[in-house]
């Protein structure tokens, strides 16, 4: 099936349709989004390994822990 559930793959084709006819709408993330959410994950796998809470870096949104 793929990574992610297969979902890659549907990911990847949007993208290359996108490059192919220019239609962007196929690419319903910004490239901020996808960082900041590629950001959340390497700090909760950092927070995971170290068994820490780790601090967030280049969160858009943060929130006080509580």
């Amino acid at each position: 099936m793929g990574g992610h559930g297969g979902s890659d793959f549907y990911l990847m084709d949007a993208f290359v349709q996108a490059i192919r006819t220019g239609d962007h709408s196929l690419v319903t993330t910004s490239a901020a989004d996808a960082l900041e959410s590629h950001l959340l994950v390497f700090d909760a796998e950092a927070a995971r390994k170290s068994r820490t809470v780790v601090q967030r870096r280049g969160a858009k949104h943060t929130q006080p822990a509580s």
